[in-house]
């Protein structure tokens, strides 16, 4: 469904898929059996790849899926990692393929649903 719904955006099929995924992740709080299909689904994609000792920003330990897009110096990969336990998305993170360099990370602490915009959980 993603394939054909972004057909015709971003560099190429495959890689919009896996940055759909990533947005549906990353902007919603997704119910735990809808977040294991998409981080299933997102292993599907062709030239994605397994990170099985992944960390996120603040070193939590969790699995990742990983695809290289275009860039320079041999592409750039990008990280979206999970809790083992939960397959809940708990981080991200973008390495320059070539060296291995990261270049940014994140960690997701808490999500929450409030009642009112500004409010705190």
């Amino acid at each position: 469904m993603i394939y054909r719904v972004e057909r015709g955006h971003g560099p190429g099929p495959d890689q919009e898929a896996f940055v759909t995924i990533g947005d549906l992740l990353r902007n919603t709080i997704a119910p735990p059996k809808a977040a294991a299909a998409l981080y299933r689904a997102a292993a599907l994609i062709p030239g994605v790849t397994l990170v099985p000792d992944a960390r996120d920003a603040i070193g939590r330990p969790g699995v990742a899926v990983a695809r290289i897009g275009p860039g320079i110096d041999g592409g750039i990969r990008e990280e979206l990692i999970f809790s083992r336990t939960t397959l809940q998305l708990i981080g991200e993170r973008t390495v320059i393929a070539r060296t291995g360099t990261t270049t940014s990370a994140t960690a997701i602490i808490t999500r929450a649903v409030v009642d009112h915009r500004g409010q705190i959980p």
